[in-house]
């Protein structure tokens, strides 16, 4: 990559020299509103996408976790009627003897 130290520009009888912050400058400001303009519709359809993205994400997280808990239900129903189970027999036990 070139040097980009102070350079010197010549026309016809004029002579100007640059320095990189006035060439880093001149880039900078040239930027313009249409830029600008096209520069936030992308950031918009970007965040847009990107939300779409979640909430997919989110929905099948749902599904997931919905599936997961009735599960835990059914388990849960079986684990206390054993532990039920557990504490009723010896105590029937303890009376029929």
């Amino acid at each position: 990559m070139e040097d980009l130290k102070n350079k010197s520009i010549k026309i016809e009888n004029y002579e100007a020299t640059l320095t990189s912050g006035d060439l880093i400058n001149i880039i900078q400001h040239s930027v313009t509103r249409d830029d600008m303009e096209s520069l936030r519709k992308e950031l918009k359809s970007d965040n847009q996408k990107l939300d779409s993205k979640i909430d997919a994400v989110a929905e099948k997280l749902d599904s997931k976790i919905d599936k997961l808990n009735s599960k835990i239900d059914a388990n849960f129903k079986w684990l206390a009627g054993i532990m039920i189970a557990g504490i009723l027999i010896p105590i029937a036990l303890n009376f029929i003897k």
